[in-house]
């Protein structure tokens, strides 16, 4: 006989077993096709042309790992964006003596006085005649050449008119992205009932066609949880986004664009969802300088038109773009009228997820119609816009009342309009933009750059957001998100001692003239950040970083009234990267962020190092790091980037204690294909279950595997 405590533990043991061999067979599932097809691609490639991948700069990764960080993690603006169209540059430079401000500004590769003083000096000077030249420009030191360069040409390109379809259409260019995911560990959703209606894979597709001046595609993607091919998603995956965008139709139609798209307007203060930067060590980079109109290539479900743009040239100095959009987002829907029929709306759903039968009701139940105009008049360095937007819903917004939102409209229709100007004289620019909502709110952002000394730049902001201004989508300097009830003076400097050593910094003060979320009074607050780099050419780089900011938050304390408090949040990393060989680079990083109160206090500290392998001539290059962090709370968490798959990031955060390794191989087995594995784990040493709700996981490891293949033809 077998006693209770024996069978338990015969039990166990199974269970283990049993999870030990479903993890092996996911892994199997993965890896074994994907090898067959790597060992017999690389067989047929051998003697095919082996060609660098394009990877984001380290500047780069470092603004999306603040810019997230700083937004708390919400991916408010697609920064996949930024590589795409790094991407598309890299394979088609930008021509050196034509290149405009729109298109070195989209490349965020330059500070805002780096890309004014680049314009200054040809405008002054002529052509380039050489790439040596670059190092004349007041403000270009050999970091910032190093990033530019390999997104510029000086030859002239032959072009083609659009009338020459046919030719066009056969010098033609196609990629194909397939990539696969899942967790390893059983979530909590795959297990209840009311959980997961879909299998726990996220699947993703994109297909994209480049001519001369032709660009279209096609992406697609299943979130994990959701159905395949089944349920409410009979045509296969969940989300699909596409577009088609043609340039130069005409001597004066720059371009248009038909499907899925995004819009930049001014600084942000009615509309920007695109890539925007924030307050970063980025400290002059204070102007938001994309493009107006930019096709979507993105897997992020919202926060983009669809529809149509156009973009005209009326003559040298005027130009119109216009543009015009319904779709259909997710939504919290609310009050009933009498033929109980919602008449309302609370919230906007931002998350993507239909992976329950909940949160496929939410599923398109709002019709979003958008249009508007950008008139633009430019005369030699001077520029002055007016941006008019109407948003529109088929139901009232009626967000759930709170003491700090109760100047939000409640209604289907808002309407808003705004100057934005920057006018250059020798070093210096001055920009800003001002914005009316018929909420009747205003918002002003006015700003200086400067740049009188080739070692020292200077940017100086002001914002003033009233607390009654409302606007859907905006993307505005500042500490808020909505452009609304805060007012602001940023001072930022960078100086460069010598061709090793800068400095940047930058003091931000705030205050908000009226309550915000987690903030039951009026306040204020301080933001101070330095950071000191050192490059040594093509060999290493160092920086050290320190910020801290003071910010009010509601007392955690039981009271029968809710009061604030002060709190402080203080970070300090210390950062090195050296390439010991051509091939091989190291990263070491070690972070420490400290939160204190009047009630508590925590800190947090996370340790990596990284090895990246990526030798010229082999087919093979990796990147790998390990990791360790002790985090007491969340309040002190910290976010770091991640090297993934070609066309992805990873950007977590960490809390708690434990370790976390990851591995990302890649093989080019020819001039057309590339494949790729990633294998990450964390471990936790504090905590039985991960995550919570349908992410939960029972246990102390989180595993997620990543297989993906590109085809290009």
């Amino acid at each position: 006989m077998i006693d209770n405590q024996h069978f338990v533990s015969f039990n166990f043991v199974m269970s283990n077993q049993n999870m030990r061999y479903r993890k092996k067979w996911i892994l199997f599932h993965f890896t074994l096709p994907f090898c067959c097809f790597l060992f017999y691609l690389g067989l047929q490639g051998q003697k095919n042309d082996l060609n660098t991948s394009f990877d984001l700069s380290s500047d780069l990764q470092l603004l999306i790992e603040e810019y997230l960080g700083t937004a708390e993690g919400e991916n408010t603006t697609d920064v996949l964006e930024v590589y795409e169209y790094l991407e598309q540059v890299y394979q088609n430079k930008l021509d050196i003596n034509k290149v405009n401000a729109e298109d070195l500004n989209r490349l965020q590769l330059l500070t805002d006085i780096q890309a004014n003083n680049f314009l200054i000096y040809r405008n002054a000077y002529g052509p380039f005649i050489s790439i040596y030249e670059l190092q004349a420009i007041p403000s270009f030191d050999h970091p910032t050449i190093q990033r530019v360069v390999p997104f510029l040409r000086f030859e002239e390109k032959n072009t083609q008119n659009i009338s020459d379809l046919s030719k066009s259409l056969k010098s033609a260019r196609h990629e194909i992205i397939f990539r696969s995911q899942r967790n390893l560990e059983e979530l909590s959703g795959s297990l209840d009932n009311g959980g997961f209606v879909g299998d726990p894979y996220r699947h993703y597709l994109r297909y994209k066609f480049k001519a001369d001046k032709i660009t279209a595609g096609l992406v697609a993607e299943k979130d994990i949880g959701e159905s395949f091919f089944r349920g409410n998603n009979k045509a296969g995956f969940d989300y699909y986004s596409y577009h088609l965008s043609i340039k130069d139709l005409t001597k004066n139609l720059n371009r248009i664009i038909l499907g899925d798209y995004t819009v930049s307007m001014g600084q942000g203060l009615i509309l920007h969802n695109q890539f925007g930067r924030g307050i970063s060590s980025f400290t002059t980079n204070i102007k938001k300088r994309n493009g107006s109109f930019r096709q979507y290539t993105s897997r992020n479900e919202v926060n983009y038109f669809k529809g149509a743009a156009i973009d005209i040239d009326l003559n040298d100095h005027l130009k119109f773009k216009i543009f015009g959009s319904r779709n259909n987002i997710d939504g919290t829907l609310k009050d009933l009228d009498n033929n109980d029929q919602f008449e309302s709306f609370s919230a906007i759903n931002n998350s993507g997820n239909h992976r329950t039968e909940s949160e496929i009701l939410k599923k398109n139940q709002i019709t979003r119609t958008s249009y508007g105009a950008i008139v633009t008049y430019l005369h030699s360095s001077s520029k002055l816009s007016v941006n008019i937007l109407s948003d529109n819903f088929n139901k009232i917004f009626n967000r759930t009342f709170r003491a700090d939102n109760i100047f939000f409209a409640r209604q289907k229709n808002y309407n808003n309009i705004s100057i934005d100007y920057s006018h250059s004289w020798r070093g210096i620019n001055i920009f800003g933009e001002s914005a009316y909502s018929d909420t009747g709110g205003m918002a002003h952002m006015i700003g200086a750059l400067f740049s009188l000394d080739p070692k020292f730049d200077l940017a100086i902001g002001y914002r003033n957001y009233a607390r009654t201004y409302v606007a859907i989508t905006p993307n505005s300097f500042g500490q808020g998100s909505n452009s609304s009830n805060e007012k602001g003076t940023y001072i930022g400097i960078e100086y460069r001692f010598n061709k090793h050593f800068s400095l940047n910094a930058y003091a931000d003060f705030w205050k908000n003239p009226w309550l915000r979320f987690r903030v039951d009074s009026p306040g204020k607050g301080t933001d101070f950040l330095m950071k000191l780099n050192y490059i040594k050419k093509r060999k290493m780089n160092i920086y050290m970083l320190f910020k801290t900011e003071i910010k009010l938050r509601n007392s955690i304390a039981d009271a029968a009234i809710d009061f604030t408090t002060p709190q402080r949040i203080t970070r300090m990393r210390f950062h090195i990267s050296n390439k010991i060989t051509s091939g091989i680079e190291l990263r070491n990083r070690a972070e420490i962020a400290f939160y204190k109160s009047d009630e508590e206090s925590h800190k947090g500290i996370i340790l990596y190092q990284d090895i990246l392998y990526r030798a010229i001539g082999t087919p093979f290059s990796f990147t790998t790091r390990f990791l360790w962090f002790d985090v007491e709370d969340f309040d002190a968490r910290i976010y770091t980037y991640e090297n993934d798959v070609l066309n992805d990031f990873f950007v977590p955060f960490f809390s708690g204690n434990g370790i976390r390794f990851y591995f990302n191989l890649r093989y080019k087995a020819n001039r057309n294909t590339t494949l790729e594995l990633r294998w990450a784990q964390t471990r936790y040493f504090d905590r039985e279950t991960i995550s919570s709700g349908l992410t939960e996981i029972n246990g102390s490891v989180n595993t997620n595997v990543k297989a993906q293949v590109r085809l290009r033809f």
